[in-house]
């Protein structure tokens, strides 16, 4: 389902859950966006805190793909060269000019405020605020994501439209992000928004259709932070917005939705797609000002995923309302961010090149093994006087242990996961976890709702379906696993209509199956297993579609 919104939004909402497809993002209006680009816009902080905490700067599983360096040779997408051409007229186009394409770094307005809550804040419950006329309701936004959140009593939402605001939980690791958020009479209302319950076991991605960017990628992963500009180096994937993406169903991995528009129908890139400065590029030849080098710098070691549309090309810097002072001015030397993107050409410096960009392959993910943890900024110290001593045996550094996963004993189901987006709870009181972002498909059937399913006393574990899917992959330590899938034939009713294969680490494990031929009919549960090794800890599953396309409702992997 495609609904577009008002054409000042440059909206649309994309399939997902309940047949509907929902939207979380917003974009700049081009009368607002004039404005706010006239000149530097100072937010008014919040009351000043003596014992306000600033957010960690990585929260996120130590391999999210926010985290991975780029090796320094990446592939390009086959239309590379097309869509860095389009993305760079997208910056001329909107408010800028031939040779200096506008890029903006959102700061007071379409910039979330991060405040980090604990022991002793406030604890509440969110309201739903339907902004958007959802027919379908919240989907379980306020029961599953903001309920029972502990949030600092000075916090405030960003300004403009969108009013987004991000709070991360110190001591439950908890990270909730919100769109459209408000504070009426105490109580606390959103439209949309999420809640990543344990950030450090997550990728920075939230479960579909959660979230507030319209990729589903949280903002705490891509947000640029006051704290990287100052000391000139983001250790991170940065966030970019565009004013046309691809539409929807095109999605890279690791995003799961879109608001994707492009009117002009030139090859764009999707949500969720990787772009990067090669690494070939001598970014102190270019002579760039000090925000424009950090990020640029951050674009060839680790690369900008796009995460969302706006009104104009745009970074996403941490919102200063949160913050007891505004730091932007100075880090931006006194200009508006833009100019500070263009350079100033009184001190010889020139813009963002932005005409450098490449394209990186759909789906693309950096290796895990590219991910060195940053080097600290030291503090520094005073220096002590000498005094004549021994000096002491330099200590031989102990190495930091690579993280292991644990390998459960035989008979133990290491995964069990459904097609839904939630958590389940089957009939022997077992939890499921909810989909995730372990399949590349992000397309739902709900058809077995209220369905009885032959075959199984466990109807609640076929309520959802994905389908369309190629691939599903999970972490598991290394060894032999029994696999076992669930599938039943909610659409077709007739043999041959729907059939497809299953690879298992690059074999073929089951081949041909048409659910419906082998069970004598639609709506009756299909459960097939076979046997893997795992060497290199993740159980990579293939779907090849013969005919239409693979559906599954569930996976349950079991050390052997």
């Amino acid at each position: 389902m495609h609904t577009p919104l008002s054409a000042r939004r440059r909206r649309r909402l994309t399939g997902g859950v309940i047949g509907a497809a929902l939207l979380t993002s917003t974009a700049l209006g081009s009368a607002q966006l004039a404005a706010a680009s006239a000149a530097p816009v100072t937010a008014a902080p919040a009351a000043a805190t003596a014992d306000r905490d600033r957010l960690p700067e990585r929260i996120f599983a130590p391999d999210a793909f926010w985290y991975r360096r780029l090796p320094a040779n990446t592939p390009k997408d086959p239309r590379s060269a097309d869509i860095s051409k389009h993305i760079y007229d997208q910056g001329v186009s909107y408010y800028g000019r031939p040779g200096a394409p506008s890029i903006a770094v959102n700061t007071v307005r379409y910039s979330a405020p991060m405040y980090m809550a604990k022991a002793g804040d406030p604890t509440t419950s969110f309201r739903f605020e339907n902004c958007q006329g959802k027919s379908y309701g919240d989907t379980g936004l306020i029961a599953n994501h903001l309920s029972n959140l502990r949030i600092p009593a000075y916090a405030r939402p960003a300004e403009g439209t969108d009013l987004e605001m991000l709070v991360y939980d110190a001591s439950s690791r908890r990270l909730t992000e919100t769109w459209v958020t408000r504070k009426n009479n105490g109580t606390w209302s959103a439209c949309w928004g999420g809640s990543i319950p344990d950030a450090s076991k997550s990728n920075g991605v939230f479960p579909h259709p959660f979230g507030t960017t319209a990729s589903g990628l949280s903002l705490a992963g891509g947000t640029i932070r006051p704290e990287e500009l100052r000391r000139g180096r983001i250790d991170h994937v940065i966030g970019i917005a565009l004013p046309h993406n691809a539409p929807w169903p095109n999605v890279s991995r690791p995003a799961n939705r879109t608001d994707g528009w492009n009117p002009s129908r030139r090859p764009a890139a999707a949500e969720g797609q990787m772009l990067r400065i090669p690494a070939s590029v001598n970014l102190d030849a270019l002579r760039l000002s000090p925000t424009a080098r950090t990020i640029a710098k951050a674009a060839q070691e680790y690369g900008v995923v796009v995460w969302d549309t706006a009104g104009s090309i745009s970074f996403r810097a941490e919102n200063p309302i949160g913050m007891t002072s505004d730091p932007y001015p100075e880090l931006f030397r006194g200009r508006a961010d833009w100019q500070e993107m263009l350079g100033d050409p009184g001190r010889g410096e020139r813009g963002f090149p932005l005409e450098l960009l490449e394209v990186l392959p759909m789906n693309y993910e950096a290796p895990v093994s590219s991910a060195p943890a940053p080097t600290p900024t030291p503090t520094p110290t005073p220096t002590p006087t000498p005094t004549k001593s021994t000096p002491a045996p330099t200590p031989t550094p102990t190495p930091t242990p690579t993280p292991t996963i644990p390998v459960p004993g035989p008979g133990v189901a290491t995964v069990r996961q459904t097609a839904a987006w939630l958590d389940q709870t089957d009939a022997q009181g077992r939890r499921w976890a909810g989909r995730g972002d372990a399949f590349d498909s992000y397309k739902t059937g709900t058809a077995m709702v209220g369905r009885d399913v032959a075959g199984t006393g466990d109807d609640q574990l076929y309520r959802s379906t994905v389908y369309g899917m190629t691939s599903y992959r999970t972490k598991v330590a290394n060894g032999t696993y029994r696999v076992k899938l669930y599938t039943a034939e909610d659409y077709f009713t007739a043999p041959g209509r729907r059939v497809y294969s299953v690879r298992a680490e690059g074999s073929t494990v089951l081949k041909d199956v048409d659910v419906f031929a082998r069970t004598g009919g639609a709506f009756r549960a299909y459960e097939p297993t076979f046997t893997v090794t795992v060497t290199d800890g993740r159980l990579d599953l293939g779907f090849h579609a013969v005919k239409d396309t693979p559906s599954l409702a569930a996976v349950e992997v079991t050390k052997l």
